[in-house]
């Protein structure tokens, strides 16, 4: 045996380093498929996650900004409506208070005195109604003031003076009819 006590020992000693080599080298290949490969995994697949999460969060964004802008389309078209109906309900009862005053000129006529008094009084109480109605059209506050005081008239004269109260009616059908020109256009 031409074998050395240093031989012996370097031999011993190079299968140590390599066993430890080999035992390293394990442990990190080991380790880099136990932790370092899932940890990049999962951060891959958050950032993934992540960009299409913030995509996702543009789109319905964008998407809101879109239904925020047809609701307001829609408010304002709500409102426009709403101008309109109310519009729509001032001329109706406009019309019912032509119609009541009509009735009390064709009373007037007949000489049914009860009935013409019940028509005027009708007139007056539309014109209470119609007086919100006409300040929210912008009209003048006592555009119907004249036709108000004009019926009060016929109510005192009715009984004892039918054919001013005639007149009078005339008139105040007169100016109505001025009035829905200018309101009503």
């Amino acid at each position: 045996n031409n074998e050395t006590g240093f031989g012996r020992f370097m031999r011993g000693l190079v299968k140590t380093i390599a066993a430890i080599v080999i035992l390293v080298s394990a442990g990190l290949i080991l380790g880099y498929f136990l932790f370092y490969k899932p940890l990049v995994d999962e951060h891959t697949l958050l950032k993934s996650d992540h960009q299409a999460a913030m995509t996702q969060v543009i789109d319905l964004q964008a998407e809101l900004d879109k239904k925020s802008a047809g609701f307001t389309d829609l408010e304002s078209d709500a409102s426009a409506a709403q101008e309109q109906l109310e519009t729509n309900e001032t001329r109706v009862m406009f019309l019912q208070l032509k119609n009541s005053v009509v009735q009390a000129r064709y009373l007037t006529l007949a000489k049914d005195g009860p009935g013409a008094r019940e028509a005027v009084q009708t007139a007056q109480a539309i014109i209470t109604e119609l007086q919100p109605g006409f300040e929210k059209l912008q009209a003048e506050a006592d555009v119907l003031d004249v036709v108000d005081k004009r019926l009060a008239l016929v109510l005192s004269e009715l009984t004892s003076d039918p054919k001013t109260a005639q007149k009078d009616l005339e008139t105040a059908y007169t100016r109505l009819l001025e009035i829905e020109e200018i309101v009503f256009k």
